[in-house]
Order: C-alpha cells, then structure tokens, then sequence
C-alpha cells in the first residue's frame, strides 16, 4: 500500500484506476503495518512455537509450489 501514493499516484491520479502486469490473475496490496502487526503477534503470543501455517496463495499457483504434506 505504500506505493500506491508514489509509484501508482499518476495513474490514480489521472484514470482512477490501477493498472498491474498481472494478465487477468488478480491481485492485492497489503500495508507493511498490517504485515508488521501479524508478525508481531505471532512473535508475542503463545502457541505459535514450531507451527507451519498454510500458504494464502492458491496451492495450484504455478508461482508457488505445494505446501510438503
């Protein structure tokens, strides 16, 4: 989300849209706030020791390969 104010503010700015190289896949912006409050709440609360949790992206991603069962 922070690039959204520099390296997208032309075309929000003169189109009101975004435009991304992703073909017709979708995409999403996430805030590094956001990313930094999860981090810190799995670093400062219990039960998160030795845990695995599952990939957000799509298993069939071809970008992305399974998660080891």
């Amino acid at each position: 989300m922070q690039n959204l104010s520099t390296t997208y503010a032309k075309e929000i700015r003169d189109r009101g849209k975004i435009f991304v190289p992703a073909g017709r896949s979708h995409t999403a912006f996430i805030d590094a706030r956001d990313i930094g409050a999860v981090a810190a709440a799995v670093f400062t609360s219990a039960g998160h020791d030795r845990k695995a949790s599952p990939s957000p992206v799509n298993s069939r991603s071809p970008t992305r390969p399974s998660p080891a069962s």
